[in-house]
């Protein structure tokens, strides 16, 4: 959600114009064609060290991002790598709740899964808005970052047989 809504406006920002800005989500979004790789990856080694790696390498690319926002070029290709990083945690991301959730009880509990999702698709843009009210916009994959190292540190209670 993060490199969707920010990365174009950053791009705007930078001098690079909406076309860069468009071009760089789209190679970002294109990632996603390797979900099912992932998945894979996943069941190979274990969801949890997926996860961690994810989460981790989404976290170090975004910091860097926010220390080099001053030099575009560099930023804007780190948020492509960051969108990989991210591609990760699409791709093991769902198998949580699938494997935690009986079958008989997949359905009733999919609204309180969806419910969840929408919640966190609100609040990262809202904590955003807090936080670009007082600092320049660089500071939003600042914060994307931080949250990625909570979750990658959340990551190690998931249990190994996921």
């Amino acid at each position: 959600m993060t490199f969707i809504i920010y990365t174009p406006i950053y791009a705007e920002q930078a001098g690079f114009g909406d076309l860069a800005g468009a071009a760089v989500v789209s190679i970002g979004s294109a990632w996603t064609l390797s979900a099912p790789l992932w998945g894979w990856v996943a069941r190979r080694y274990s969801t949890p060290r997926l996860l961690a790696y994810g989460f981790s390498v989404t976290s170090a690319l975004s910091l860097a991002v926010f220390a080099l926002a001053g030099y575009p070029w560099v930023a804007l290709a780190l948020l492509v790598l960051a969108a990989l990083g991210s591609t990760i945690l699409d791709g093991a991301g769902n198998v949580l709740f699938l494997r935690a959730v009986r079958s008989l009880e997949r359905a009733e509990m999919s609204g309180v899964f969806v419910t969840y999702r929408d919640a966190a698709n609100l609040a990262a843009p809202g904590a955003f808005a807090v936080l670009l009210k007082f600092f320049a916009l660089p500071v939003v994959f600042a914060g994307a970052a931080s949250w990625m190292l909570l979750g990658a540190l959340y990551s190690r209670y998931v249990p190994r047989r996921m």
